[in-house]
């Protein structure tokens, strides 16, 4: 898992710590709302990377430090739906991981579950849920214990089992799933 990752911990981490004050999570929130609306582009709408990337440069008032890594991760994920790119720009974004999960839940409007399972998926996808999360042991334990990779809806329904939250989802609920 660790080796489908588009982006090093390393590489995250100098993505992060490069742009964090620049882009904390509030700007992350109004630059990513404000791209998709002049895309005209929902979460799930597909949208060219260039496009996109035109549209948040007209949002923020310098460019983004290590944008390679940026352009890098973008074109190893498909397809390019507006909020898998909202989620790979999150890579840049400071705060911490409560705040940058609440602006996601709602830029991307997570009340329901489909939402919800998408942008774990993107989160899977850009490498911002840890490996070991995605692996759950397998239902054979003879002559060795098995392993199974859980996908986006697996993960968010033991999230959910976890944190006792019903749908439809309010940001709280979201924040506290992911």
């Amino acid at each position: 898992i660790e080796d489908e990752q588009p982006l090093s911990n390393d590489e995250r981490d100098v993505l992060r710590d490069a742009n964090a004050t620049f882009l904390q999570p509030e700007r992350l929130e109004n630059v990513s709302r404000s791209a998709m609306a002049s895309l005209r582009a929902e979460a799930l709408t597909e949208v060219d990377y260039v496009a996109f990337c035109r549209a948040c440069d007209r949002y923020l008032d310098r460019q983004l430090e290590h944008g390679h890594l940026v352009d890098r991760c973008a074109l190893q994920v498909a397809p390019h739906e507006a909020g898998l790119l909202v989620v790979v720009l999150s890579l840049c974004a400071g705060g911490d991981a409560v705040e940058r999960a609440a602006a996601l839940g709602r830029i991307l409007d997570c009340g329901d579950r489909d939402r919800l399972d998408a942008l774990v998926g993107w989160l899977v996808q850009t490498g911002q849920i840890r490996p070991s999360k995605q692996v759950a042991e397998g239902s054979s334990s003879f002559p060795a214990q098995t392993y199974e990779r859980r996908d986006a809806h697996g993960l968010v329904e033991e999230a959910l089992a976890e944190a006792g939250v019903e749908g439809p989802f309010s940001d709280a609920d979201v924040t506290a799933v992911l």
